[in-house]
């Protein structure tokens, strides 16, 4: 077991579980989970992590869950680098767009587009802009 899936364990657990944690409101009080058997026996989350996602790449990589909306589960955990865990975030109400039918910050949307965020904003007050953004 290395030192950082001991440590992963533990602050996951502890943000789902614990509402002294100064993170507790926006995992547990947001209905974000750890898989029960997780939960009972930490050797268990250990094993599936090394049978289905492996080993830590590098530590350029931490746990992520795949769907920020879903709990510490089975297929919904994934390795992923600091910019990929920026692009994985809720969306503040009001800043999400939906672009070619995936909702996603205007952040996400100016990458994928090939231009600017403010020049993503430029276009929320106009009714036919070029790229088809619709902001929700």
């Amino acid at each position: 077991m290395s030192g950082y899936l001991h440590s992963a364990y533990h602050s996951m657990r502890a943000r789902c579980t614990n509402p002294l944690n100064p993170n507790y409101k926006g995992y547990s009080g947001r209905g974000i989970r750890v898989f029960k058997p997780w939960l009972k026996n930490k050797y268990a989350f250990y094993g599936w992590i090394r049978r289905n996602i492996g080993e830590r790449p590098s530590t350029k990589y931490s746990l992520d869950r795949i769907n920020n909306d879903r709990g510490y589960m089975p297929g919904n955990l994934r390795w992923a680098t600091w910019s990929e865990q920026q692009s994985n975030k809720r969306v503040p109400q009001g800043s999400s767009v939906l672009y070619k039918g995936v909702r996603m910050s205007q952040s996400q949307c100016a990458r994928e587009i090939g231009v600017t965020r403010q020049c993503v904003s430029l276009y929320k007050n106009k009714p036919n802009n070029l790229y088809g953004i619709e902001f929700l």
